[in-house]
C-alpha cells in the first residue's frame, strides 16, 4: 500500500465506496470538489492568472482524497493507522 501513488491510493478509496453501494457519497464528493473548484478557481484565476487555476485545482483535489479518506475509514476501519505507521518509522533498529 505504501509503494502506490496518490491517484492510485484515491481510486482504491472511491472503489471501496461503490463496491459498498454507496455510490451517492462518491457522487457528492465529486460535486462538493466541482464546485469548490468553480468558487476557488473564480477568485484565484482573476488575482493569479493560470497559476490560479492550478492552486484551485490543486486545493480542491486534495480536499476531495481527504474527504474520501475520512468517509472510506467511517465505513471500512483500517487495520493499519497513519499513527502507527508513522511510529514505526521512528522506531531505532
Amino acid at each position: 500500500l505504501l509503494s502506490l501513488k496518490p491517484p492510485q491510493i484515491f481510486a482504491l478509496l472511491l472503489r471501496t465506496c461503490l463496491f459498498s453501494k454507496k455510490i451517492y457519497i462518491v457522487m457528492c464528493i465529486t460535486i462538493f470538489s466541482g464546485l469548490l473548484n468553480l468558487g476557488i478557481g473564480y477568485f484565484s484565476i482573476q488575482k493569479y492568472g493560470v497559476m490560479g487555476a492550478v492552486y484551485s485545482t490543486l486545493t480542491t483535489q486534495t480536499v476531495a482524497y481527504i474527504l474520501s479518506v475520512i468517509i472510506s475509514n467511517r465505513m471500512y476501519p483500517s487495520v493499519i493507522r497513519l499513527h502507527d505507521l508513522l511510529k514505526y518509522g521512528k522506531k531505532k533498529i
